[in-house]
């Protein structure tokens, strides 16, 4: 079992491979972008928007459970990627790095925030933090994995006084 902040050398070693190809950028992008699929270490949830935290709260904090004639299921709630995949894809093919400039910078560039479809529309949205460190809402092959360790997570924030924050405000993120 791997933990979710494993570094897999052999993905450093296909990017070095990719890096030496031929192959055109458009089918650099695609292979690598294949890489981060299911990784626990990509995709990584660091802010919760207000309200998606509200969306959770409205589902007791569950992801879904089963109502009495139906299924409620916490809804448009996505990963947003705070900075565009294909500009780092991009600056990681221009330059060469070493291995540890390489997972510095996809570790950095690979954070999200769990938002509403909606608040996507919108010019800004409200956020605070979720800690980094935690292994919350791990990257699955597919969407991001909730447990009961998310679930006592939202709990506790709930609980808590919250300092939101802007999300177009550069100084705050």
């Amino acid at each position: 079992m791997r933990f979710y902040n494993h570094k897999s050398s052999a993905i450093f070693d296909i990017y070095l491979k990719l890096y030496d190809s031929e192959l055109s950028f458009e089918k650099k992008k695609l292979i690598f972008k294949s890489l981060l699929v299911g990784e626990s270490w990509s995709w990584k949830v660091t802010g919760i928007s207000k309200l998606c935290l509200e969306s959770f709260k409205k589902n007791k904090f569950e992801k879904s459970r089963k109502l009495k004639t139906k299924r409620q299921t916490v809804k448009n709630v996505i990963r947003h990627q705070l900075t565009n995949v294909d500009n780092t894809i991009k600056d990681i093919f221009i330059t060469k790095r070493t291995k540890e400039e390489w997972w510095d910078k996809i570790l950095t560039e690979e954070k999200t925030h769990l938002v509403t479809k909606d608040e996507l529309k919108e010019e800004y949205y409200l956020f605070t933090d979720i800690p980094e460190d935690g292994g919350y809402f791990i990257n699955g092959t597919t969407g991001y994995l909730y447990s009961e360790k998310e679930k006592l997570l939202l709990k506790h924030i709930n609980k808590t006084k919250i300092l939101w924050k802007r999300s177009n405000d550069p100084s705050m993120q």
